[in-house]
């Protein structure tokens, strides 16, 4: 029915209703259409109810009303923390031409932790979202300049958020610095990059200092962003640098883990000399088995051979059966595997 002057009803049952309710009226607000909406919504802003204020300025946000940045912000800086908090988190939701330099400026008016935090999430999903990642994260660096520390430790989020060559570049000067726990988290944000343009980043730290907690960071994020590389033969490179740089044999098994994710000849046999080691056997085992068993279409004879350099050093049971099964397979004769146009 479009019934805009049920939008005050609308409102604090969002706010105050049962579930099923609050779920209904919330759908009923941003279904609403016309020029007269946005003005009721303004309206019920106003009043004195903060829980209906902190829904409607949610359906603000989604609703992408004109003229929305500017109420949002002034919704930041109200007298109830509740609505600060609301405010800050629907201004993440908003298109970073028009949010993020204003934003970026409220940090000195906020009061509490939690409203730290809610503006450090609000900054980094403006910079996810944005269309240009480069432009984000230099004005973002930009406001590092004249930052305190507990700033720039809550601007790190948005510089792995945005993934840009700048962000990496001051993301790594923040990691190599003096400061200790704020060098921690800058390892912590490259941890979490979004692509694998941190992998050597990441390398270089482990083979940095003796702190062993920040070293251990480093590898095991070298590790999860590695996984970002799709070329195969790239992806083992990386690896193979990891394991050359790991002191820790916890480490060691967590790169022979992904080792075995690739179904390669050659990813098999780099890691079927770590069988020789008696600390990463059983994970070389498992992992060499999971090649071979992927790989024994294709590569029979390899798959063969693997299987029983496993069965000659391994001496987990549950290991020692996945490569007998592989040993046992019935070996196929002259067989046409490579077809030109489809398969028999």
């Amino acid at each position: 029915l479009n019934d805009v002057p049920a939008v005050p009803f609308l409102a604090r049952t969002a706010a105050h209703g049962e579930d099923a309710e609050r779920e209904a009226a919330r759908e009923t607000l941003l279904r609403l259409y016309g020029t007269e909406v946005q003005k009721a919504l303004l309206t019920a802003l106003s009043g004195p109810d903060p829980a209906t204020r902190v829904e409607v300025l949610q359906i603000i946000a989604e609703r992408h009303e004109p003229g929305a940045v500017e109420v949002l912000l002034q919704q930041a800086q109200a007298t109830d923390e509740g609505v600060r908090r609301a405010a800050l988190q629907a201004l993440g939701t908003q298109p970073a031409e028009a949010v993020l330099a204003p934003l970026l400026g409220l940090w000195p008016g906020l009061a509490s932790a939690r409203e730290r935090t809610a503006w450090s999430k609000a900054v980094a999903a403006v910079c996810a979202d944005s269309p240009d990642p480069d432009g984000s994260a230099t004005t973002v660096i930009a406001a590092l300049d004249q930052a305190d520390k507990a700033r720039v430790m809550a601007l790190l989020p948005a510089l792995y958020r945005s993934g840009s060559p700048q962000a990496l570049r001051a993301t790594q000067e923040l990691a190599q610095g003096a400061d200790a726990e704020l060098s921690t988290e800058a390892v912590r944000a490259l941890a979490q990059w979004p692509n694998a343009d941190a992998a050597p980043v990441l390398l270089a730290l482990c083979k940095e200092g003796n702190d062993v907690t920040r070293q251990t960071l480093a590898l095991r994020g070298y590790v999860e962003v590695s996984r970002f590389e799709k070329d195969p033969a790239r992806l083992l490179y990386l690896l193979r640098q990891g394991m050359g740089v790991a002191r820790r044999t916890e480490e060691k098994k967590l790169l022979l883990g992904r080792m075995g994710s690739i179904v390669t000849p050659e990813a098999m046999t780099a890691v079927l000399v770590y069988l020789d080691d008696a600390d990463l056997v059983d994970e070389a085992a498992a992992a060499v088995v999971g090649q071979a068993r992927e790989l024994s279409g294709p590569h029979p004879e390899i798959a063969q051979q693997a299987a029983d350099k496993v069965l000659a050093v391994c001496r987990n049971e549950a290991i020692r059966n996945r490569a007998l099964m592989l040993r046992a397979k019935p070996r196929s004769g002259p067989f046409i595997r490579e077809w030109l146009v489809c398969g028999p």
